[in-house]
Formats: structure tokens, sequence, C-alpha cells
């Protein structure tokens, strides 16, 4: 698994979850679906999961924090996987 893929996951996260923000008011609206993922498995739904809570929540993505959020999302995922294993 790649640290790009897994920070690509994020922003299409936080993409959706803008969208899903502005329409909330929107009756004909249906929530975005995250089939267009890079990757698959755990740690990329929590990648996708936190991107939309962070849209949601109106926090900013910061990528002087990216390390921070990826050791997040790999400990709330249960990963095997460690920063430093990332690719």
């Amino acid at each position: 698994m790649k640290r790009e893929q897994l920070i690509e996951c994020i922003y299409i996260g936080f993409k959706d979850g803008l969208t899903d923000r502005i329409n909330e008011d929107n009756e004909d609206y249906e929530e975005c679906d995250p089939t267009e993922l890079p990757i698959s498995g755990d740690e990329a739904q929590y990648a996708y999961e936190f991107g939309i809570m962070a849209a949601r929540e109106y926090m900013e993505i910061d990528d002087n924090l990216m390390d921070e959020y990826l050791e997040e999302i790999l400990f709330d995922s249960d990963s095997n996987l460690t920063l430093e294993s990332l690719i």
C-alpha cells in the first residue's frame, strides 16, 4: 500500500464530504459513494471516512499534519501497517 494512495482516499472523502455538506438541504441529492477509491481495504475506508468527517466538521486538511492523520487512520483501522512501512 502506498502512502500517496491513502492520502488520495482522504482527499476523495474530503471532496465528497464537501459535496454532501453543500447539498444537505437538497431532497433529491444522494450522498456520495466511495466506489472510486484508488485502493481497497480497511485503511482506505478509514482514510475516506476521515476526509468526510473533516469536511463535515469544517476542518481543513493540513498537509503538514498528514503523517499524524495517517498514523491515526492506521491505528483506528487496526492495521498491521505502520507509517514507515508505507511506500
